[in-house]
């Protein structure tokens, strides 16, 4: 399980981004576009997201990546394998195989 202390990354243009999608929109990976200044919105910016199906997410600030959220969408991709690689062993485990 990821830690619910930590509560949202640095956002910077070129890092990988996991998007967990919902009822109406696929899931994807992807990687940030574009920095976007701050605002009045989010005195840290936000940024923009460029999926590998070509689908661009705009405006993603930090509160978007916090893991405390129980709605939280997206979630940096090297988080987001830790935690599927983690889950799939205790699965693994409960149903009897090895580790």
């Amino acid at each position: 399980m990821i830690a619910a202390t930590r509560t949202a990354p640095e956002l910077a243009s070129g890092l990988w981004v996991c998007y967990t999608g919902d009822v109406a929109n696929p899931s994807g990976v992807g990687r940030i576009v574009r920095e976007n200044p701050p605002s009045r919105f989010e005195a840290r910016g936000s940024v923009d997201l460029r999926l590998d199906d070509g689908r661009l997410i705009r405006g993603l600030t930090s509160a978007h990546f916090n893991r405390t959220s129980p709605g939280c969408r997206f979630v940096m991709l090297g988080e987001w394998r830790a935690t599927r690689r983690a889950r799939l062993l205790e699965l693994k485990r409960s149903l009897g195989g090895a580790a």
